[in-house]
């Protein structure tokens, strides 16, 4: 890799930057290049491209934990979190450089870890990223207000996602119970593996899909709209069905559900419905 082939690979990492900002980044390396006598030894020096374009988009922080936490409560305000899973039993979160690390406020109480970050506004390419620690987590809370969440492979025991104002998507979730509250804005969880699940939706829009039915299922919609998707309908089920003005519509069962008590298995499903919709249906 030539001086060039390198520095083109830098700068398309860095296309979350404004153009001015890029370029200013890259003419600065350039003149490294021009000063240095061999670009191997310098590109050897400065490492992969993607890393070092890492180095200017990102302030990194690495917390170790102690093992007796597991307990974590996050709460962000106008920033849009992205959620992973760390390769060790670490806590990571990685900020773009336009939010200051000393914003970032973080303390265990209690046996809680909480991180909590406010911002009066946030750019377009402002995001927070966090690296859960890869061992077992008995509850995890996150909470968004006026952005969105974003999460991967993530597990835990009992996990909680709460969005005032904004958008929660979700990928891959495992956990004993999975709660989603949502007031206003868009939560969708993908191929979710859980025990037991609560949602209860304001005005918002809730899509769950690859949802185990033989769980105990707590279901609320206010003036929302929330969609299951099931991997196979309610066999070993008892399910409470209650709507009022709204809409509850359940693959192979009868449009008139209100009040019914319908089955007598293991699991107990509730769900209500005022003024919104429900849809349940299959894979």
């Amino acid at each position: 890799m030539d001086r060039y082939e390198y520095l083109g690979t830098v700068k398309y990492h860095l296309q979350s930057l404004s153009t001015k900002r890029q370029d200013k980044i890259i003419e600065s390396l350039l003149n490294r290049f021009r000063d240095s006598e061999d670009d191997d030894a310098l590109i050897k020096e400065l490492g992969a491209p993607e890393a070092l374009a890492e180095k200017y988009l990102y302030s990194k922080k690495d917390l170790t934990i102690d093992e007796d936490i597991t307990h974590f409560s996050f709460e962000t305000t106008f920033v849009p979190v992205y959620m992973y899973e760390s390769d060790d039993e670490d806590l990571h979160f990685n900020v773009t450089k336009d939010i200051d690390l000393e914003n970032v406020q973080y303390e265990i109480k209690d046996g809680v870890f909480h991180l909590n970050l406010k911002l009066s506004h946030a750019n377009k390419n402002t995001r927070l990223d966090i690296y859960l620690p890869d061992k077992e987590i008995e509850r995890l809370e996150m909470t968004q207000h006026y952005s969105s969440i974003h999460a991967d492979s993530i597990k835990a025991k009992d996990i909680q996602f709460k969005n005032d104002v904004g958008q929660v998507l979700v990928k891959r979730v495992e956990a004993d119970t999975l709660t989603c509250y949502l007031q206003t804005g868009e939560m969708r969880i993908d191929d979710v593996d859980t025990n037991h699940l609560k949602f209860n939706v304001s005005t918002g829009k809730l899509v769950l899909n690859n949802v185990n039915p033989d769980q105990h299922i707590d279901g609320k919609v206010a003036t929302g709209n929330a969609m299951v998707t099931l991997k196979e309908m309610f066999k070993n089920n008892e399910l409470t069905l209650k709507e009022q003005f709204g809409l509850l519509d359940i693959e192979g069962y009868d449009d008139t559900l209100d009040g019914e008590v319908l089955g007598d298995g293991e699991y107990k499903v509730k769900l209500v419905v005022s003024y919104g919709t429900l849809m349940i249906d299959t894979n």
